[in-house]
């Protein structure tokens, strides 16, 4: 971080490279530059840690969520909403690995709701 507060560009490079293996360590790792952080941050909901950050229109914060966007991974599996005025929602479930996203379709396959091929005799 510079001497104003605002990350520097190994800090958001940092941010852009962080492994899917670890997205709670990455939330953490963006709390500790995050400004204006009186807003809700985290919070846990049944299996998944929700984030609401708000940028506060501070350049700072914006940099950040460019970041968070360039990390592809992350942005896929856990960005949910955005909004007017700088405010985004994300969703980090508990066990946030690849591994565990990997395994959560053929879990979900399971599930009468949900179809994911043809099925025999169609």
């Amino acid at each position: 971080m510079d001497t104003d507060g605002y990350p520097d560009e190994q800090e958001l490079a940092r941010i852009q490279a962080w492994p899917a293996e670890d997205f709670r360590g990455l939330m953490e790792f963006v709390y500790s530059l995050w400004q204006y952080k009186d807003l809700r941050w985290g919070w846990t909901q049944g299996m998944e840690y929700r984030y609401q950050l708000s940028t506060g229109g501070w350049s700072g914060n914006e940099s950040i969520i460019g970041a968070l966007q360039l990390n592809v991974m992350f942005w896929l599996m856990c960005w949910v909403s955005s909004r007017r005025g700088g405010h985004y929602e994300f969703k980090v479930p508990i066990t946030s690995s690849i591994h565990a996203a990997r395994q959560a379709p053929a879990a979900a396959a399971v599930s009468p709701r949900v179809y994911y091929g043809p099925k025999d005799g169609l």
